[in-house]
């Protein structure tokens, strides 16, 4: 997966807004189990960030080894653990 791919599914996610770029990753604010799933199905896309961060959710993306598809459905489970429960449902009308 592409940064430009990684940032055009992101921003296609309703009131998304563009962070600091990092080189060929994604940052993600994820549960703390979200996180432990994901980095035990795919350690090699998936990993914490580092100190504090990371033990609150955050979860680093290694696009270049990433697959779209599940970034993209990870993407939006990352949106709705913050989106407003309005934004969500309008979201799913759409």
């Amino acid at each position: 997966m592409t940064v430009e791919k990684y940032r055009q599914l992101a921003l296609a996610l309703p009131e998304v807004a563009e962070g600091s770029p990092r080189l060929n990753r994604g940052a993600l604010k994820l549960t703390i189990e979200q996180q432990k799933s994901l980095m035990a199905a795919e350690p090699a896309c998936f990993g914490n960030a580092v100190g504090a961060w990371g033990r609150k959710g955050w979860t680093l993306v290694q696009l270049q080894r990433a697959n779209s598809a599940i970034v993209g459905r990870v993407l939006e489970m990352a949106w709705r653990n913050v989106a407003p429960k309005r934004l969500a449902a309008q979201f799913d009308k759409s």
